[in-house]
């Protein structure tokens, strides 16, 4: 009689430990599922939001800053500019606006390694 009884523990034993690993699994996937959004958030809480930018997101606002700069290069006929030096200024095309100052900055420190825009504005008048 006993054998009945443990087998039905033994199966709702089972039971819980197939959901609790489909639960876990689950957990897992989402953390490891690549969400760009979920990224953005995990980083903001982790730390200071301006630490670390998302790599898709930072990409993004390369290419963002690189068209800017090409598109103001094209209008005023000298260089390409900072695209930071673009931010809040007359001349900031609209592409810019959905990125964060912080955001279009570090696109420009990598422009700039690049050889791809000119110095800003701000270390020029610094050396002077």
């Amino acid at each position: 009689m006993t054998g009945r009884g443990e087998n039905l523990n033994n199966s709702n034993r089972e039971g819980n430990e197939d959901r609790e690993n489909r639960k876990r699994h689950e957990q897992s996937a989402d953390k490891t599922s690549g969400s760009r959004e979920n990224d953005r958030i995990d980083d903001q809480v982790d730390g200071d939001e301006h630490d670390q930018i998302d790599t898709y997101r930072l990409m993004e606002a390369v290419d963002a800053a690189l068209h800017a700069s090409e598109e103001i290069a094209q209008y005023t006929g000298k260089p390409r500019p900072y695209p930071a030096d673009l931010m809040g200024s007359a001349l900031q095309p609209d592409m810019l606006a959905p990125f964060t100052y912080h955001e279009i900055e570090e696109a420009s420190k990598f422009l700039l390694r690049m050889g791809e825009v000119s110095p800003s504005v701000r270390e020029r008048k610094s050396t002077i």
